[in-house]
């Protein structure tokens, strides 16, 4: 009699599946480690870009403000002193306007999660679906973001029709906090 000894088996050995486990373990890991990553990439991106928004806004203002002045017939830089200042919604004038704040209500870049108030916060009015707005004035019952605010003038020292406007704009992100500066020169070249 011939018998043949058949040692080949079909299917895996114990190694060969748990090596395949680990493989797709690996790779299912990695797949979702990368959406994690993509996904906080993506929040910090839109919190970075609302920031740079908020702050330009804010230089923009001091700008909107000198040119009313020009128009007006005022003195260019009226309203307009060295100090700090915030962005509120003015329902007489239907526009944005500057308020002054106190230097204490103003928030230290060197200590931040202590200085930062509602003076400062940015708060979002969605009272008129039509015509959503963010104002600083907490006054309007209105719905906080995680944005604070302040815009900063100086006096140049050396040149009169010349301040320094600085915009700040502070948001939260992985337990600390990132600030956003603009800072830009206005002229009195009318």
């Amino acid at each position: 009699m011939n018998q043949k000894n058949d040692t080949s088996e079909s299917g895996l050995s114990l190694i060969e599946t748990i090596v395949a486990i680990a493989v797709l373990s690996l790779g299912l890991f990695g797949g979702i480690m990368l959406a994690q990553y993509s996904i906080t990439v993506m929040k910090y991106s839109r919190n970075l870009f609302e920031a740079k928004e908020f702050s330009q806004e804010g230089i923009e203002l001091v700008r909107a403000k000198r040119d009313t002045n020009w128009l007006e017939g005022n003195k260019w830089d009226t309203g307009l002193a060295q100090g700090y200042y915030v962005a509120r919604f003015s329902a007489i004038g239907k526009r944005m306007e500057l308020v002054p704040i106190l230097p204490g209500n103003a928030f230290s870049e060197t200590n931040l999660e202590a200085t930062l108030g509602d003076a400062t916060r940015i708060f979002h009015d969605t009272r008129n679906v039509s015509m959503p707005f963010f104002t600083q004035d907490s006054s309007l019952g209105v719905d906080a973001t995680t944005y604070y605010r302040q815009i900063e003038i100086v006096d140049d020292p050396v040149i009169s029709d010349k301040k320094i406007v600085r915009s700040d704009v502070v948001f939260p992100y992985k337990g600390s906090y990132r600030v956003v500066d603009l800072e830009e020169e206005i002229y009195n070249w009318k």
